[in-house]
């Protein structure tokens, strides 16, 4: 059986989040073949779509409420108390341990 490709139109690029090497993760909006253009994340490697996921407007509207909703600076207290009361382990065999 002959695997068809799935054409794509990126309709507007809302911005890059990070890059590794010559790959981008990024935030678009995408038309995939024939369906409707929707929000759409993930890696590109020169130009050529890796696994990631789509969203529709109303998908995007929850999430932006739902990252909106998260205390980082809240996460970063919690992750330097934890740190600060833990013991850290290291070694060749294990690498890094916290207990």
């Amino acid at each position: 059986m002959h695997k068809q490709q799935l054409t794509f139109n990126k309709i507007k690029k809302i911005g890059v989040i990070s890059t590794y090497n010559k790959a981008t993760k990024e935030l678009n909006i995408v038309q995939w073949g024939e369906d409707s253009p929707k929000y759409d994340l993930r890696v590109w490697f020169n130009e050529v779509a890796s696994k990631g996921i789509t969203l529709t407007k109303e998908e995007m509207k929850t999430l932006k409420e739902l990252i909106n909703s998260i205390d980082i600076e809240e996460w970063k207290v919690v992750a330097i108390n934890l740190l600060s009361t833990a013991k850290l382990y290291a070694s060749p065999k294990k690498g890094l341990r916290i207990s």
